[in-house]
């Protein structure tokens, strides 16, 4: 992948700040984050745990029931017209801080990434990075790291960008 422009003068950041006083104050520990597979209301780590599984070990939904399932709410993102030209490509895996309502962290190609009401769908920030840089091929995000109040993700000028999880703020 070849990236080219200014490295060393960063992009730009927008924050959009919806009802952020929903957002419940949790404390993610390293102790949380390492057990996550043992909490069906939390998804911490890319693949749901060390081992990528995937999966929740004591899931609710069930052979018997999964036909039961409906779609509760939906979430479009329109592609900005740099994401068009870069074919970027959504790859993130969205991690879950439970409380009441759990919030999901969700990154959508490189340098967006927002906070959702896992509930109802209501994007309580949303943080969009203007970066500097040009990329050859298609670009993609895997996704953020959350641990305490914090959120982090990597940008496209290779920076890796940390944001209060609360207010979406640097």
């Amino acid at each position: 992948r070849m990236v080219q422009g200014s490295l060393d003068k960063p992009g730009e950041a927008e924050i959009t700040r919806n009802d952020t006083d929903v957002i419940p104050e949790v404390d993610v520990t390293m102790d949380m984050v390492r057990n996550t597979q043992e909490n069906n209301e939390s998804w911490l780590l890319y693949g749901g745990g060390y081992r990528n599984q995937r999966h929740m070990k004591d899931s609710a939904i069930t052979r018997d029931n999964v036909g039961d399932l409906s779609l509760e709410w939906e979430i479009n993102f329109e592609r900005t017209e740099r994401e068009e030209q870069t074919n970027t490509e959504y790859q993130g895996t969205p991690l879950i801080v439970p409380g009441d309502p759990p919030v999901m962290y969700q990154t959508n190609g490189p340098d967006h990434l927002r906070a959702i009401n896992a509930r109802t769908g209501d994007v309580l920030w949303h943080y969009n990075y203007v970066s500097t840089a040009i990329v050859g091929d298609s670009s993609a995000n895997r996704g953020v790291t959350i641990i305490g109040d914090t959120v982090y993700f990597t940008n496209l000028d290779m920076g890796i960008v940390a944001l209060d999880r609360y207010t979406g703020e640097e």
